[in-house]
C-alpha cells in the first residue's frame, strides 16, 4: 500500500504541476502581447518584464516531471522499467529547472550572454533528452501488461516531439520564422506524454477513502 499510495501522490502532483504550468503560460501569453506564439519560444518570457513569471514555470515544470519519474518507479515493475529512459527524464527535470536561473538571449540580441549561451545549451540538453527518454520508458512497458492500454500512445507522442525538435532547430532561432510554433509543438507532445502517464498511475493505484 506504501508504494502505491507514494505513486498516487506524485502523480496527482504532476497533474497539478501541469495545471500551474498552463495557467502560468495562459497567464503570460495575455501578458505579453508583444510576443507571438509563431515567432517567439516560451523562454522569450523570461527576459523583460513579468520575467519571473516564467522562472516560476520553469521550476514548475522541472518539479512535476521530477514528480513524474518517481511516481514511474513506484508504478512500473522493475522488469518493465527503463534506467537510460529514466536517466534521460532527469536530464529534462533537471535542465528544465535551472533555466530558470540564466535568462535566454532574444532573437538577434549582440552581444550574446553568458547566461543565454547557459540558457540554450540547457535547453537542448532537456530537449533532446524529453522524446528519447520517453520512447524508451514507454518501449520498455511491453513488459508491463497493465499498462498496454496507454502503452501506444507513449509510443506515438515522442514521435512529433522529435520533428518538431528537427523543425525548431532547423528555424536557428531566426527572427520570423516559425521557431515559436515549433517549440510550443515540441512541449505539447512532451507534457501531453507525462500527463498521459500520471492519470495512468492515478488509475492504477486509487487510493482507498477512510469510511
Amino acid at each position: 500500500m506504501g508504494s502505491s499510495s507514494s505513486a498516487h501522490r506524485l502523480a496527482a502532483v504532476t497533474v497539478a504541476g501541469l495545471g500551474l504550468y498552463l495557467a502560468v503560460s495562459v497567464l503570460l501569453f495575455r501578458l505579453r502581447t508583444d510576443y507571438s506564439l509563431l515567432h517567439d519560444v516560451e523562454s522569450d518570457y523570461a527576459v523583460g518584464g513579468w520575467s519571473r513569471l516564467m522562472d516560476v514555470a520553469f521550476l514548475v515544470r522541472g518539479g512535476f516531471s521530477a514528480a513524474l519519474i518517481l511516481a514511474l518507479a513506484y508504478a512500473v515493475p522493475a522488469p518493465a522499467r527503463s534506467e537510460i529512459g529514466v536517466g534521460l527524464l532527469w536530464i529534462w527535470a533537471v535542465g528544465s529547472g535551472l533555466l530558470a536561473f540564466f535568462p535566454t538571449d532574444l532573437e538577434g540580441q549582440e552581444p550574446a550572454t553568458a547566461a543565454g549561451g547557459v540558457h540554450l545549451i540547457l535547453a537542448l540538453a532537456a530537449f533532446l533528452a524529453a522524446p528519447i527518454g520517453q520512447l524508451a520508458i514507454a518501449w520498455r512497458l511491453r513488459y508491463a501488461p497493465r499498462w498496454r492500454p496507454v502503452r501506444p500512445v507513449l509510443l506515438a507522442l515522442p514521435v512529433p516531439a522529435v520533428v518538431a525538435f528537427v523543425l525548431l532547430l532547423r528555424t536557428r532561432l531566426a527572427p520570423h520564422t516559425l521557431d515559436g510554433l515549433w517549440d510550443r509543438a515540441f512541449l505539447a507532445c512532451v507534457l501531453i506524454w507525462f500527463l498521459v502517464a500520471a492519470l495512468r498511475i492515478l488509475t492504477l493505484n486509487r487510493v482507498p477513502v477512510p469510511v
